[in-house]
């Protein structure tokens, strides 16, 4: 090919973990192909993500340990390798080796900040108000996180863009087809999806379902999501089903790379979380149709959930709230989509004017 019709390359880093933030970085990653030779670098030994990458798309791997100076050296070598027009990273633990990295050999790098400032430790806020200044451009995806960005870490506001999540339309259609993981259909079943831990507020949802269930006799609880038996907050989870003889109708469905027909077959979408960044579950699942009861742990969750329309939203760890909402949402139907996410061109545009 000749160089002058040669697509400019983006390098692409992501730990192979699947969370949300990777999603959206594959997704984006998919968006940009159209326009750059884009290419992945998966770092560490985790590669639970490469199922998600299309089979088109260019991957590397590479072994890594977020805290060690000689990850910065092997991300040094493989950009050099790689020699990219342009680097974008998704991740607060990546974002920084990534940015340094890029400094040093004089490469354009994007970074896209996934939460709140407050979402994090101490320490990392004070690493992220030294390093991300130097950014050439950081994504956000609320005005809020634009203005804390610019507030806290001193970041001019011409270098932030406000991205929306975009949602895989057609990923998820052809997902949500698939067989209902429901074998009875006289149950009124609740779901809620992501990992399992403090700040998803899976004891809240449990204590709320425990009052949800006092009304609804042949009602079943599943949290779609990966978990680890080993630690407090799930011992602590465990005992507050004890307690509440929920044994035979709270489930544990663990990871699954399908967690659209969950959704889509469900009666309720439950999002409790007492942190979050901007939530692709609870978005998906307004997509599909589904009625969302949600905790208000971002300012955004009241404009994308009206009370009485698609769902409800409550405070934080408000367990009668939550449940009554639950309750009530059983009844909503038919309603369209209020959350407006970004359009691809929005994306390529960030990517290309840099």
């Amino acid at each position: 090919m000749d160089n002058q019709f040669k697509k400019k390359k983006i390098l692409i880093f992501l730990q192979g973990v699947i969370d949300g933030a990777n999603r959206i970085t594959i997704t984006i990653g998919k968006i940009l192909s159209n326009v750059f030779e884009v290419k992945f670098v998966i770092l560490g030994d985790d590669k639970s993500i490469l199922d998600f990458i299309p089979q088109e798309l260019d991957v590397s791997f590479s072994s890594y340990k977020s805290k060690s100076i000689f990850s910065l050296f092997k991300m040094m070598k493989i950009i050099k390798r790689e020699n990219p027009y342009l680097i974008y990273g998704s991740q607060t633990v990546v974002n920084r080796l990534a940015i340094v990295a890029s400094k040093f050999l004089g490469k354009k790098i994007i970074i896209r900040s996934t939460g709140m400032m407050n979402y994090y430790a101490w320490t990392t806020r004070i690493t992220m108000k030294m390093v991300y200044r130097y950014a050439d451009r950081i994504i956000v995806q609320q005005e809020e996180m634009k203005e804390e960005m610019h507030n806290q870490c001193g970041i001019p506001h011409s270098k932030i863009v406000v991205l929306h999540n975009i949602l895989d339309y057609d990923y998820i259609d052809k997902c949500k087809i698939a067989e209902s993981p429901f074998a009875d259909n006289d149950v009124v079943n609740y779901v809620s999806v992501g990992r399992i831990c403090y700040n998803k507020a899976n004891d809240v949802a449990i204590k709320a379902f425990a009052m949800v269930k006092n009304s609804i006799p042949n009602a079943h609880l599943y949290f779609v999501g990966p978990y680890e038996k080993d630690t407090d907050f799930f011992n602590n989870v465990k005992n507050i089903i004890k307690e509440h003889s929920l044994d035979d109708c709270v489930h544990f469905v663990g990871y699954d790379s399908n967690p659209y027909k969950w959704i889509v077959n469900c009666h309720c979408f439950i999002f409790p979380s007492r942190h979050e960044g901007l939530p692709n579950a609870l978005l998906e699942a307004l997509y599909l149709g589904v009625p969302c009861v949600a905790a208000r742990c971002l300012d955004i969750i009241p404009k994308i959930i009206q009370d009485d329309y698609n769902g409800y939203v409550v405070d934080v760890e408000n367990v009668e709230n939550l449940a009554l909402s639950m309750k009530k949402a059983l009844n909503l139907k038919n309603f369209e989509m209020l959350y407006k996410p970004s359009s691809k061109e929005d994306y390529i545009k960030a990517f290309d004017t840099i």
